[in-house]
């Protein structure tokens, strides 16, 4: 097991590397893939015609935004396309063998022993029951990689491998007590396990912080260069994909558009729907833009289809020689350029960074400590928030932002008191919450409401997502049964959605889709307080745009709170007036934002801004020390505080 046993010995002599791409052999070849899926008495094409080759050793990048098909493609190549799917055209091609109708004996063989699958939400794909070590071993067991005795060495060896420190004790833990980088290296460590030549990545950066991204693409690099392991990247993260692929492909409703090398697409693409240039890292530009579109709201999920980052390219190229010959192939398509805009800051949101006179949420010395009980040794006690203070006033929208694990979601669900706080004191509105009696936290609910990060997560799977946004109001009775189906018709207009949606289920929306449902039911009760936790980062570039200004549309609309936490410094500089940068559970910094991102004082915070470039590697180590718990916050100038 190569991958493994060589890991951490990455220096291998030059000639030893990666091969021109000319001369690797060909892996996979797919050629005119067509994956359907049944709606009714109708059927829906996930997947048209796709055709392209995958070499040993090389990258090939997927990428297009949610719904292209790249998923259902990768999902096609294992037979795991989910009914009521199926593959109605086409050939898969690997070792001889047409995957589309080999038996299902062998294709159960070639999954994770030869083909690899690292899923894009580790939580879900983790089993929260068993031990991530235990999860890896039934891996290695499971594909009889080595017996039984061998297994837990070989175990520490692939933590070793994908960079896992302390991998003796994090073997023993479960999943939801990894943070998400560490979580998303364990998938790695199991689409590993079995010694693949093909490793499939599905949006393996999404929703991870900058510096962590950092880290998986490092790593994802690593593997490929010098172990002669083949990699689709699956994404939608231009930034990732121009810092990992030998050549990228680029989806389109169902079909490849265009095809080459990285850097000639990337740089010079030849179809006006390919992001050029200006659209590389397009999440991760200050400024979010939404498409405009023709229709009603009912066509708001289908706008990204429509969407050319190049607006001033008015029809698709001429198609050049074939892309496999190391040339970009352009496939003839007409794509309407739209115009690009970004929705204008109002003086509240940040455009003269003004000090609203109203406090509307005060936190003060925040203490939250968790302590691990293990069996026959010392319980370990994780200061998750560790004296935490800002204040959020009325109408303004406040950023807090860190790495995974830095304590941002913990003070959240201390300021909704969905956990106890340890110490220190929260207000609302001048009314301490610790305090509250049931009745009284009732009310401060309909006041302050939540929209989580994952909203398929947070949505009941099982009740139309019309039931789930009047939920709140059957709660807190609050009208009637006729009056709730008007506000909720009235809910799904405000964020764009047809409300003829009612009585669809969260499985059969899009990610954007269900998160403008998640935002619908937080208004649901017309809160002074909106708790965003990293709403936009499990999303492509375009619809993250489109929840980004419907967020500012009904905040200047309705002068609600925002409390926007978020790893992205690029978007917190675009929708928050003041922001507070949070490592190891303490704010070390907290500025007006332009002033921030003008003068970072604090080195996390440098790092930060940094780290937002993903073409450059970086250094695995942060570079500098927690911050000393010693240290207090000082102001360098007006309204600008760092623990320096």
């Amino acid at each position: 097991m190569n991958i493994v046993r060589t890991a951490s010995g990455l220096a291998t002599e030059a000639g030893d590397r990666r091969q021109e791409a000319g001369d690797r052999p060909i892996l996979l070849e797919v050629e005119g893939l067509t994956t359907v899926f049944s709606l009714g008495d109708q059927e829906a094409a996930a997947v048209r015609g796709v055709s392209f080759v995958i070499r040993a050793g090389e990258t090939l990048a997927l990428v297009g935004e949610s719904g292209s098909g790249k998923s259902v493609t990768a999902l096609s190549f294992l037979g795991l396309v989910p009914p009521p799917g199926r593959i109605t055209g086409g050939s898969i091609i690997w070792n001889g063998h047409d995957l589309t109708t080999l038996e299902a004996t062998r294709l159960h063989r070639i999954r994770g022993r030869e083909i690899a699958l690292v899923l894009q939400d580790p939580s879900a794909a983790l089993n929260p029951v068993f031990t991530v070590g235990d999860q890896i071993i039934e891996t290695l067991l499971a594909h009889r990689i080595v017996p039984k005795s061998e297994a837990r060495a070989w175990l520490f060896e692939l933590l070793d491998a994908v960079r896992i420190p302390d991998g003796d004790q994090r073997a023993d833990e479960y999943p939801h007590q990894l943070s998400g980088g560490l979580r998303q290296r364990v998938m790695i460590a199991l689409g590993l396990a079995g010694d693949p030549k093909l490793l499939i990545a599905d949006e393996p950066t999404t929703g991870l912080d900058a510096t962590t991204q950092s880290q998986i693409v490092d790593l994802l690099r690593d593997l490929v260069e010098y172990h002669d392991l083949a990699l689709l990247l699956i994404s939608h993260d231009l930034a990732v994909v121009d810092a990992c692929a030998d050549r990228v492909a680029v989806m389109y409703a169902g079909q490849i558009i265009e095809e080459g090398p990285a850097r000639a697409v990337l740089r010079n693409p030849g179809h006006p729907y390919t992001p050029g240039s200006p659209g590389i890292g397009a999440r991760h530009r200050t400024r979010h833009h939404a498409v405009r579109h023709r229709g009603d709201a009912a066509t708001a999920g289908r706008a990204t289809s429509r969407l050319c980052l190049r607006a001033s390219v008015s029809r698709a190229v001429r198609p050049v020689r074939d892309a496999h010959a190391g040339l970009v192939g352009v496939r003839q398509r007409r794509c309407r350029p739209v115009s690009l805009s970004f929705a204008r800051s109002s003086p509240a949101l940040g455009g003269g960074h003004r000090r609203l006179a109203m406090p509307l949420l005060e936190v003060d010395g925040l203490v939250k400590r968790f302590v691990r009980r293990r069996l026959l040794r010392s319980p370990v006690v994780i200061h998750a928030v560790n004296d935490v203070s800002f204040t959020v006033n009325t109408g303004e929208s406040f950023g807090l932002v860190g790495e995974s694990g830095s304590g941002k979601t913990t003070a959240a669900r201390c300021i909704l008191r969905l956990v106890t706080p340890t110490a220190g004191e929260i207000r609302f509105d001048g009314t301490p919450i610790g305090s509250m009696s049931r009745q009284q936290l009732r009310r401060l609910r309909r006041s302050v409401q939540p929209v989580f990060q994952d909203p398929y997560a947070s949505l009941n799977p099982r009740l139309p997502v019309g039931d789930s946004v009047a939920e709140p109001l059957v709660v807190h009775r609050i009208g009637t049964a006729g009056s709730r189906r008007d506000r909720v018709k009235a809910l799904l207009n405000q964020v764009g959605l047809d409300p003829s949606l009612v009585r669809r289920r969260p499985g059969e929306l899009s990610g954007g889709q269900r998160q403008r449902i998640a935002l619908a039911r937080a208004r649901a009760l017309d809160p002074q307080l909106v708790v965003l936790d990293e709403p936009v980062s499990a999303l492509d570039a375009s619809v993250g745009a489109q929840i980004v200004n419907l967020l500012m549309r009904l905040q200047c609309d309705l002068a609600l709170g925002l409390l926007f936490i978020t790893h992205d410094l690029r978007l917190v500089r675009h929708m928050t007036t003041r922001v507070a940068v949070m490592r190891t559970g303490r704010i070390v910094e907290t500025a007006a934002t332009a002033a921030l991102f003008a003068a970072p004082q604090h080195p996390y915070t440098q790092r930060l801004l940094a780290a937002t470039d993903l073409s450059s590697r970086l250094p695995h180590d942060p570079g500098e020390p927690p911050p000393d718990p010693d240290t207090p916050l000082r102001e360098v100038v007006a309204g600008h505080w760092a623990r320096i």
